[in-house]
Order: C-alpha cells, then sequence, then structure tokens
C-alpha cells in the first residue's frame, strides 16, 4: 500500500465529506452498562463467520443487500456508483484538497494553495463562482461554522529565519471573503487549535508559556475564559451537538484524555489513553492525518472511544460520559489508527496500523463490553447508511471491497490498486 495516496484520499474524503461525524442518534437498548468498574480487558475474537479477507475468495457480486451510493478515490478522480448495480453515476476530476474544508450544506470548499510562506485561499463549489483571498503566511488549519455563512483559519506567520513568529486566528463571512478580520494573535511557535461551537462562537486554546487558557470568542473578537489546562492543548475533537469538546494532554502517567462542557466549563478527565509513557511526541491526530491516537465521538454524544499509543499493548477505551464506566479492548497486530461508529452506535469499526503501517486488520466491537471479532483486512473503512456492511481499501488485492459485518460476506467493487472509499450516501440522489 501507498501512503502517500492513502493518506491523500483520506484527506479527499474529509474534505468532501466536510463533517468528522453524523449526529444521527442512538437507537434504544443500545446503552452502555452503567457500573463504573468494569474494566476488564475484551481481547478480540474471531469465527468462522470473522474470517479475514485475505482468506475470503473474490465472490461474484457484492455482498446480499447492499444498497446506496458509494463514492471512492480512483487515480485522480471522484467516482460514484449506485449500488448494488455497481453503475457509475458521476465522475468528476479532483485537485490536491490538502487542507481544505467543505461548508456543512456542501455549496462551499475553501481549499488553501500554498508556496514557501504564502498562500491563496480559493473558494468555490457548485454554487460558488469562486474567490481567491492572497494570504501572507501558511494556513494551519479551516473550519466552517455551522450555519456555512463564516470560517475560521489559523495562519502562520515567519521571521527572516523561516521560524514560526507567530499564530493568527481570523474570520471570514461568505458574502465578504475578501474582508478577513483577526480574532486573536499569539506570538511564537505555539498551536492554536480551534472549533466552531453550537452558539456561533469560537472557542480556542492559546498558551502563553505559564497556562493554557480555554476560550470563548465571539466573532467580534471579545474572548472569555471558560477554563483553563495544565499543559499544551493540541487538538479539539467536538462532539456532534458541539456542546463538549474533548482533548488530549500529557501527564506524568502519559497522554489522557479530558472533555469541557462548553456551557458549565466543567472539565472531565478520563484518564490515560494507551500504553505510550509520559514524554512522547503528541498525538498526530488531526482531521486529515491519522494516528495512534485517534478520538471518536458516539452519534449521539454519549460515548467517547479513544485508542491507543504507539507501544504495545495496542488498545481502544470506549467511555460513557454519564458513568465513566469504561469497556477496553486490545488488539495483538497493531494500535487503532481508524475508529468509526456505525450510524446507530450499536456497534464500532476499528482498523489496526502495525508499526510499519503495512498490514490492516479490521475489527467490529461491542461498544458496551468492548468484545471485539475480526471480519476483514484492510483500511480507510466507511461504513453504510444502514451499518450492515463496511466498504474498504483492501490490503492484500487492489480495489474497494465491501463486507457484511454480520456474516462476514464479501465482494470486490473495483479493482484498482489505489482506489479508496470516501463516502456512503442513502437513496438515489
Amino acid at each position: 500500500m501507498d501512503r502517500k495516496v492513502i493518506g491523500l484520499a483520506l484527506i479527499i474524503a474529509l474534505g468532501a465529506a466536510g463533517v468528522l461525524g453524523s449526529t444521527l442518534v442512538l437507537s434504544q437498548g443500545a446503552t452502555p452498562a452503567t457500573t463504573p468498574t468494569r474494566e476488564a480487558t475484551a481481547v478480540p475474537t474471531s469465527g468462522p463467520t470473522a474470517a479475514p479477507t485475505s482468506a475470503l475468495p473474490p465472490l461474484p457480486g457484492l455482498p446480499d443487500g447492499v444498497s446506496g451510493r458509494l463514492t471512492y478515490f480512483s487515480q485522480g478522480e471522484l467516482v460514484t456508483v449506485q449500488l448494488p448495480e455497481g453503475i457509475e453515476v458521476a465522475r468528476e476530476p479532483v485537485a490536491d484538497m490538502n487542507g481544505s474544508a467543505t461548508s456543512p450544506d456542501g455549496s462551499w470548499t475553501a481549499t488553501p494553495n500554498c508556496g514557501a510562506t504564502a498562500c491563496d485561499l480559493v473558494l468555490s463549489g457548485p454554487l460558488a463562482a469562486g474567490a481567491t483571498l492572497h494570504i501572507d503566511g501558511l494556513v494551519d488549519g479551516i473550519e466552517w461554522s455551522a450555519d456555512g455563512g463564516a470560517l475560521a483559519y489559523v495562519t502562520m506567520a515567519f521571521d527572516s529565519t523561516g521560524v514560526i513568529a507567530r499564530r493568527d486566528l481570523f474570520i471570514i463571512e461568505t458574502d465578504a471573503f475578501d474582508e478577513p478580520r483577526m480574532l486573536l494573535s499569539v506570538p511564537g511557535n505555539v498551536l492554536l487549535p480551534f472549533v466552531w461551537s453550537a452558539d456561533g462562537n469560537l472557542v480556542v486554546a492559546s498558551n502563553d508559556g505559564a497556562e493554557t487558557r480555554i476560550e470563548r470568542i465571539d466573532v467580534n473578537g471579545e474572548a472569555e475564559t471558560i477554563a483553563t489546562a495544565e499543559a499544551q492543548v493540541y487538538y479539539f475533537y467536538p462532539s456532534p451537538d458541539r456542546s463538549t469538546v474533548a482533548y488530549t494532554q500529557d501527564s506524568d502517567e502519559g497522554w489522557r484524555l479530558l472533555a469541557l462542557d462548553l456551557d458549565s466549563g466543567d472539565v472531565t478527565d478520563y484518564g490515560n489513553m494507551g500504553s505510550d509513557p509520559a514524554g512522547t511526541a503528541p498525538p498526530v491526530v488531526t482531521p486529515t492525518v491519522k494516528g495512534p491516537m485517534y478520538v471518536a465521538w458516539s452519534p449521539d454524544g454519549t460515548r467517547l472511544a479513544f485508542g491507543g499509543g504507539n507501544e504495545a499493548p495496542y488498545t481502544m477505551t470506549i467511555v460513557d460520559l454519564q458513568s465513566g464506566a469504561p469497556a477496553r479492548t486490545a488488539f495483538e497486530e497493531g494500535y487503532p489508527g481508524e475508529i468509526k461508529w456505525s450510524p446507530d452506535g450499536r456497534q464500532v469499526a476499528v482498523s489496526t496500523y502495525d508499526a510499519e503501517r503495512t498490514r490492516h486488520e479490521v475489527y467490529i466491537v461491542d461498544p458496551a463490553t468492548g468484545v471485539a471479532r475480526h471480519v476483514s483486512s484492510g483500511c480507510v473503512i466507511v461504513w453504510s447508511p444502514d451499518g450492515r456492511f463496511l466498504a474498504q481499501h483492501i490490503d492484500k488485492e487492489p480495489g474497494v471491497g465491501i463486507v457484511d459485518v454480520a456474516t462476514g460476506q464479501y465482494g470486490h467493487l473495483t479493482n484498482e490498486r489505489y482506489d479508496t472509499p470516501l463516502r456512503w450516501e442513502d437513496g438515489t440522489s
């Protein structure tokens, strides 16, 4: 597997989708047990219906019951097919979308085209003729507001020696794209993680060398401190309703997961995330880059799944935010490089990555118990809208494969080496 190609496909997937997760409601009966003392580690199991994909012969067709529209990346193009027929219904070329962001309604895409020290931010889309804004600095993150009326971005400015001199947070409204407004400027090489909250404000973490402040900043630049943190905050992971943000911090025990209620300012510490000791490199997990500390919210925002660290034992923990009850899963082959909740929140799909990122095994995990079963071998996993199937980039054979997570029935959709699934939508429109 070519890592750069798969990484680009992931960037395109998230940029094209415009979201990191869905907000579907958890079905009744899927709530985890509430006892906070359950911490037994669940070891993945396998059986007759859980054989690796590589051990299954390609079927003449796709698994029974497959439907909807699946879009995949193939040789520089986005290809959409209607299932189960596999009929191609759309094909469009795709430029390098590294760092781009799409508005929630899909009508706008902001894409930075950057050189060594400056960028052109290009606004385009089905409903937009296009506009370009020149930025004196490199773009270090873009995110649209929930209503799609504004986007926020951070830039990095450099001194004469090429060292990052400051980071600045800007906001642009789509009806005034050529009039960006700076909301915050932080000197030095200090990260500025940010996210839009449900109330239309920005939540930003900044560090002045003494402490990290998590602030709420309105569109006029008025700031209010919500909470303080003991160490640098590297990334924010907003809940589906954007009322809570999760983040990770280094501690004497290693990397820990915390969550901040944006209304009350209450911070909950859910403990150590994995095996890595204190002082290791920060987790490399952004909207476009996967790493060993993947963080994923359940669709209804009641549970958080996070995993593990570069060092064995490789684990994933799912915590019930109300009770604090954890369910843990251990994996032999590698760390959870992808954690994807099913649309109804009843199952979690995990693709594990070995240290060399050349072997990927896919498991289905019960979020209430942590019990896992192996279903296939592959990566870049995408759930079907009904939660019955997974599309994936196949590890040991070229193309996109689809597997029935209940029966293990498997079939090839495509046979090109770098084909990578991006999104799976319901219906025919």
